[in-house]
């Protein structure tokens, strides 16, 4: 018989242990996935809570849709909006009324391990649409606090935002009721934006960031009552461009023609350009750029009551310097109301070299209204002088500083009434003036020293082919006020004038006078005046009785007989003393009735004048010197006072009698012996200086025909009576 064995025992399998951490893996991440869940409805809950305790319930935030994504480190924003509904009170004044709305907005590529090391914080994009901003009331006033990076949540060390924008954004703010700026639509973006102590101290950002470009459509404002129009405004940091398209200010109230505390502006300005604008200098209240470009701007203004300060001071409270290399204004107009004078232009060009506007650049000696060089052109340009009795203007100017270059054509100066109305509302003898000047140019003017030391000087003003017509009215009194048309006058002239030399070509002056009693008026014309004046200076270095004014002048007296004059005077001598010496060419005498009828009731029925030569001195007090002349059969005709050629009575053919047979030498030299005449005449200095040399002439002719000295004297002063007090 056979053993039995012992039974085996088999132990089934243990279960894998994967199992179990497979369990903790899915409830981890069930846990995680909750929490996301919670997290947007939760952050959006915190968000909304943040702002109504932030501001004591005065705004309220609501949030339709906010999705984050841990994943792909975005977070996604849909229906904000924000607004007052909580009243002003004392804690809550600051606040002014606000609507915000925002479409969406999307932010990505956050760096999740930089932020819980907070460190600096990478952020790929931040994108915002549809953002909406209505504010009503005046923003709080800026306070002085920690830099923007000094105060950024969880003590960051800072935020690196690669690529911001917003798009379609509308906003409309009005701080006051009268002040306000909106736009239609704007799109913003920036690019590199370092939000820390080194973006701080990068001198090449602007606002932090790299690069930033803007476009602003249809902008409105309203302030300082004006409100300003821009269709479209576009801007980019690189490479420094702002281009600006149709600009409009207009006054709130219309432009006047009486001036207001304030200046009133009118401007159309289809286009602004500025190239090469360096944006960083800006956040140093700095302003510098390459070019400036306005074109065709249309301004027309009331000049206010008070002139402004100067336009350094005026901008020093958002600029300490504004540099920019070149301006260009083109096709421009300009009216300026509010002034006597009322001055427009049309058709200007302006080109500004190197402009430095501060106080270093306003001190420059060197510079001309903050600028190296200067270049205007002007077409038409008009102005009231002495007004509101004339109207002066030109048809084209150039001016240059590099140079010292002011050329100015087709000038014209009319009086605007008629000689009667302007001696009438002038209460006295007033001339009636009517200019017509070709050209007008001056070579090497000192535009520095006019700007800062108020010194005109120049080398030459040439001034060529003037006419200029002359009409006076014997019925009224003379000006009780002295004559400015006086060699002494440049004393008292207020700033200093230096021309070195002035040349007239090829004038001409015509001189109509109405006797008070001769309703048909004088008329004498001086033809083809050329001359030249050297030294024509109120400077004392360049003035003195060593150097006096020079002035050679050559002329035709009714296109008949050639004068010719040479005039030296002191024109700093208080006393008004001058010295002229002339001639006279052959001539006939009676060239001069058509003055000498109406307004003397005399008559050149014949005289042959040879030659004339005298020398004459000159003051505030008289007038003096010998006269050389030479005639032959001189014969005269003295008339009524009704004038006229062939009205003659009793009385004046018994004056024509005694003067030819008793006073007038027919000949001179008469046997052989030339007599001299004396020019001895007193000055009325409310007379110009231009009367006082006729007087003389007239003297010393009246000597040398015969008429005693004394008579020759009384003649030559007398002045027609008014009839018009």
């Amino acid at each position: 018989m056979s053993s039995a064995s012992p039974a085996q025992v088999v132990t089934p399998p243990a279960p894998p242990t994967w199992r179990w951490w497979y369990w903790v893996v899915l409830g981890l991440v069930a846990l995680v996935g909750a929490a996301l869940l919670a997290l947007d409805p939760w952050l959006r809950q915190y968000l909304e809570k943040q702002v109504a305790e932030g501001t004591h319930g005065r705004y309220q935030l609501h949030i339709t849709q906010l999705q984050t994504s841990l994943w792909h480190q975005s977070v996604y924003v849909r229906g904000v909006q924000l607004r007052t509904v909580g009243p002003a009170t004392n804690d809550r004044a600051a606040l002014p009324p606000v609507q915000l709305t925002l479409g969406h907005a999307r932010l990505t590529g956050v760096g999740l391990w930089q932020l819980v090391q907070r460190g600096t914080v990478p952020i790929d994009s931040l994108v915002l649409d549809s953002l909406h901003i209505r504010l009503l009331g005046r923003l709080p006033a800026a306070k002085k606090s920690q830099p923007l990076y000094q105060r950024l949540p969880l003590h960051l060390e800072g935020i690196r935002l690669g690529y911001l924008s917003l798009r379609h954004v509308q906003t409309a703010y009005q701080p006051a009721p009268q002040t306000g700026v909106a736009w239609k639509q704007a799109d913003l973006s920036a690019r590199d934006i370092l939000l820390s102590a080194a973006g701080a101290a990068d001198s090449q950002r602007v606002g932090y960031a790299a690069a930033v470009t803007a476009h602003v459509r249809h902008l409105v404002a309203s302030a300082v009552q004006h409100r300003l129009a821009l269709r479209s405004v576009r801007f980019a940091s690189r490479p420094g461009t702002l281009v600006v398209d149709s600009v409009m200010v207009r006054p709130q109230q219309p432009l006047s023609e009486v001036r207001s505390r304030n200046a009133r502006v009118s401007l159309h300005l289809p286009r602004v350009s500025l190239t090469g604008l360096h944006t960083a200098a800006l956040m140093r209240h700095q302003f510098r750029a390459d070019t400036l470009l306005l074109l065709a701007c249309d301004l027309d203004m009331t000049a206010p009551r008070v002139s402004p300060p100067p336009i350094h001071q005026l901008l020093a409270p958002w600029l300490d310097r504004v540099q920019l290399e070149h301006l260009l204004l083109a096709n421009a107009s300009a009216r300026i109301r509010g002034v006597e004078e009322q001055p427009r232009s049309q058709h200007i060009a302006v080109q500004g070299s190197h402009l430095r506007v501060d106080s270093v650049g306003a001190q420059d000696q060197q510079r001309v209204l903050y600028a190296q060089q200067w270049d205007v052109r002007t077409g038409v340009v008009m102005a009231r002088l002495d007004p509101p009795f004339y109207q002066l203007a030109c048809q084209s100017a150039h001016l240059a500083t590099h140079g010292g270059v002011l050329e100015v054509n087709n000038i014209r100066l009319r009086p605007l009434v008629s000689v009667v109305e302007l001696s009438r509302r002038k209460h006295h003898q007033a001339p009636h003036v009517t200019v017509l000047i070709p050209q007008v140019r001056a070579t090497a003017i000192q535009y520095a020293a006019l700007t800062h030391q108020h010194c005109l000087i120049m080398q030459t003003l040439t001034i060529r082919q003037p006419r200029i017509q002359t009409r006076s009215d014997g019925r009224f009194a003379l000006n009780p006020e002295h004559s400015v048309a006086t060699p002494e006058a440049l004393r008292h002239l207020g700033f200093t004038l230096d021309v070195r030399r002035i040349n007239v070509q090829n004038g001409t002056l015509y001189t109509i006078y109405r006797a008070p009693q001769n309703a048909k008026p004088g008329q004498l014309t001086i033809n083809r005046v050329s001359g030249t004046i050297e030294n024509f200076s109120n400077d004392p270095h360049r003035m003195s009785a060593a150097h006096p004014a020079v002035v050679h002048a050559t002329a035709w007296l009714q296109n008949r007989c050639q004068l010719q004059a040479t005039l030296t005077a002191n024109l700093l001598d208080p006393n008004g003393q001058h010295t002229i010496t002339g001639t006279f060419s052959e001539g006939q005498l009676s060239m001069l009735n058509p003055m000498t009828v109406p307004t003397k009731q005399l008559l050149f029925r014949s005289g042959q004048v040879k030659h004339i030569r005298f020398r004459m001195q000159a003051n505030r007090q008289r007038v003096t010197g010998p006269m050389w002349a030479s005639y032959s059969d001189l014969k005269l005709t003295m008339l009524s006072q009704k004038g006229g050629a062939d009205h003659k009575t009793l009385g004046s053919r018994l004056k024509t009698t005694l003067v030819n047979g008793l006073f007038l030498r027919d000949d001179n030299p008469r046997k052989g012996r030339l007599q001299v005449g004396r020019m001895t005449s007193a000055r009325d200095l409310r007379v110009s200086v231009f009367t006082l040399w006729r007087q003389g002439i007239v003297s010393g002719m009246l000597n040398s025909a015969g008429v005693p000295a004394p008579l020759s004297k009384k003649l030559s002063e007398q002045q027609d009576k008014p009839v018009y007090k």
